[in-house]
């Protein structure tokens, strides 16, 4: 068994996942700096939380056109695209519920 094969994926994903968690951080400290502080930050965004929302429904859609595209190229045996539906199922379920979780667009 080749071990350094899923060692290389975990560090791929770890260094994505860190490199995001990056990119947010700053942008979130240049953006407390331009509006002043962390409070009027927070209402910068609660205000903008529509134009926020549908950039968020745009991305989800995008996503959702290349994951098409992939699972039509690289069709799975039964037993696997079962266990895959599953999870599709759990991550639109997630996402349904972590938009909802902020309803009013409070921060």
């Amino acid at each position: 068994m080749n071990l350094r094969q899923p060692l290389k994926r975990a560090a791929t994903v770890a260094g994505t996942a860190l490199l995001v968690l990056a990119i947010g951080t700053g942008i979130s400290l240049i953006g407390i700096k331009l509006t002043g502080g962390l409070i009027e930050w927070r209402q910068w965004i609660a205000d903008h939380t529509g134009a926020f929302r549908i950039w968020r429904i745009g991305l989800y859609a995008a996503t959702l056109a290349y994951w098409i595209r992939l699972r039509r190229a690289h069709p799975l045996p039964p037993a696997r695209h079962q266990r895959l539906l599953r999870l599709e199922c759990t991550v639109v379920a997630l996402l349904v519920l972590i938009e909802l979780q902020t309803p009013g667009g409070e921060p």
